[in-house]
């Protein structure tokens, strides 16, 4: 059996949904092909008993413009966390909120000796540097690198900077490159993390909403045939000209017969654990770090505080993000989670609730990710935000930009 079509799309992830989303409205004959049972990648929630489990600790950003201009506020509302964080550094809880936004703010850690006169000096070197690689100016070095040579103070990095930026890189270390880091600390120095109502998947669900009959799920794509199609696991053929790899990094690698890089990959993992609690937890929109250098947790939050439909009524909940890791998943006790969890936020936790432990092993890669763009055969492109800074936007934006030479490609053959 055979179906064609001008394009097709392998992957219901952000990136394949914008390039079919744009596709479409370009008049194209477009089909998305996705493996699994719904739309998202990595990006997503289910429901367990009332509670919304996004799959790990996901934020989008109020200056999502690619997102934005896809999934208008006016159909998935988002609300705002505030600018900053709580830090548990093992003794006692600190309110670092950005003194850019609020002023005052800064007080409070200040005499606690959290933050001093170099940190602020720090910031703002470092907010000169992020608006210059924004601009496209290339730095060397490491995120860490980027943290010492601006001047902050060990215990600043050890107890705000480096728990907060690896939650967000998935990299205890800060290895990733200075330009990278730069451009994500802009990012937040221009915006704010918000979660939308009912979940990460909405985000995703109503990407796809305008082209859901354009997209068969339970297909997986077993190889490409460039100029002709793709063939899946039934042995049916897909026929197109145009064919979007808007798959992982390492299935677009098997897809492209390229194997020998998948030895030199690198995967960066990350785990969530939720709970659930007939009380209010905190009522704060905030994130609550492990600034105390021990413990599994990097973070904890509760999405309920931040935004509506994360739980049924009368119920809270928590979620504690464990350290990123490399390797084999960790092993998960959920009730020592769950009292870790409870110091972080400074509260009881003896009435949680486990409802989950959502683990994603191959969130972010690293390793030659340019070799895969190399010598691309005709009719062949590649999406997604592995070839970028790994995030909501870039994956929208890469899938964008895609469909935009596609166009440009068919307009002129």
């Amino acid at each position: 059996m055979t179906s064609s079509h001008t394009v097709i799309v392998i992957g219901a992830g952000l990136s394949g949904l914008s390039c079919a989303r744009r596709l479409a409205e370009a008049g194209r004959s477009v089909r998305v092909l996705e493996a699994t049972d719904r739309v998202g990648g990595r990006l997503g929630s289910r429901t367990i008993d009332g509670i919304c489990c996004d799959l790990g600790f996901q934020v989008s950003m109020s200056n999502y413009s690619s997102l934005e201009s896809l999934v208008p506020r006016s159909a998935v509302r988002r609300h705002s966390f505030i600018s900053g964080a709580v830090v548990w550094d093992g003794v006692r809880h600190l309110k670092v909120i950005d003194p850019k936004r609020r002023p005052f703010a800064a007080l409070g850690p200040w005499r606690r000796g959290l933050i001093g006169w170099r940190d602020l000096r720090a910031a703002m070197r470092c907010r000169r540097w992020a608006g210059k690689v924004a601009q496209g100016e290339h730095r060397e070095g490491s995120g860490m690198e980027v943290l010492e040579s601006a001047g902050f103070r060990s215990r600043f990095i050890d107890s705000f900077l480096q728990p907060f930026f690896a939650g967000v890189c998935l990299d205890e270390s800060l290895s990733v490159s200075a330009d990278r880091f730069l451009r994500t600390m802009h990012r937040f120095a221009h915006g704010v993390a918000e979660l939308p109502e009912g979940g990460m998947q909405e985000l995703a669900e109503a990407m796809a909403a305008p082209i859901y009959d354009r997209i068969r799920f339970g297909c997986s794509v077993e190889s490409v045939i460039p100029g002709e199609g793709v063939r899946d696991s039934d042995g049916k053929v897909h026929e197109a000209q145009q064919i979007v790899l808007a798959t992982p990094w390492d299935q677009t690698a098997r897809l492209l017969g390229r194997e020998e890089l998948l030895s030199e990959a690198a995967w960066s993992g990350t785990v969530a654990v939720h709970f659930s609690s007939q009380k209010v937890v905190t009522k704060a929109p905030l994130i609550h770090l492990n600034g105390s250098g021990r413990g599994a947790l990097n973070l904890v939050c509760s999405p309920s505080s931040v935004a509506p439909g994360y739980a049924s009524e009368g119920r809270h909940t928590i979620l504690a993000s464990l350290r990123p890791y490399q390797g084999q998943p960790p092993e998960i006790d959920p009730s020592l989670i769950q009292r870790e969890a409870g110091e972080i936020l400074g509260v009881s936790s003896a009435d949680w609730q486990f409802v989950e432990a959502v683990g994603v092993p191959r969130s972010l890669p690293s390793g030659n990710m340019t070799a895969l763009k190399e010598s691309l055969p005709v009719g062949i492109w590649l999406a997604g935000d592995w070839m970028q800074d790994p995030s909501i936007e870039t994956a929208v934006q890469s899938g964008l930009d895609v469909a935009q030479l596609i166009e440009r490609f068919l307009g002129t053959s």
